[in-house]
């Protein structure tokens, strides 16, 4: 009768065990699953090149800094929504662990393509001017 009240105290302290190293197996792949479903920001790219350009023509270096950080703001305060077949019939800490996975990947991937883009942006415009000028000051020398 003793041992068998031991292995019974023994299995019923192994079941939480087992359950979190299950847990964490979820918690895992779900951070595995939400990495591998970021897609490429190509749009945040043209849009940060587009805010650097348009705010270095219009107010200079200035300009193109505040157009810059205009965008690269917007990247981190609209959350990106997670495609929903990918969480259909998981667990609540699959849902929950995947969405934040999610968003912190692609807001990382947003504000680097954006800052990329507005860098570009404004060192294209940046050149462009310092061609225009060298050429009217050849023109008018």
């Amino acid at each position: 009768m003793k041992t068998l009240s031991v292995i019974m105290m023994l299995v019923l302290i192994s079941v939480p065990f087992i359950t979190f190293a299950q847990q964490s197996n979820h918690i895992e792949q779900a951070i595995k699953d939400a990495k591998a479903d970021v897609q490429t920001p190509y749009g945040w790219l043209g849009l940060g090149f587009g805010s650097g350009l348009l705010g270095y023509c219009i107010g200079g270096l200035p300009g193109g800094c505040i157009g810059g950080s205009l965008v690269l703001t917007s990247t981190q305060v609209f959350a990106p929504v997670p495609p929903a077949h990918r969480l259909m019939g998981k667990s609540y800490e699959y849902v929950n662990t995947y969405r934040k996975a999610y968003q912190s990947e692609v807001k990382i991937k947003r504000l680097q393509y954006s800052a990329g883009g507005c860098l570009g942006g404004i060192s294209v415009s940046f050149f462009s001017f310092y061609i225009l000028i060298q050429q009217l000051g050849e023109r008018y020398n």
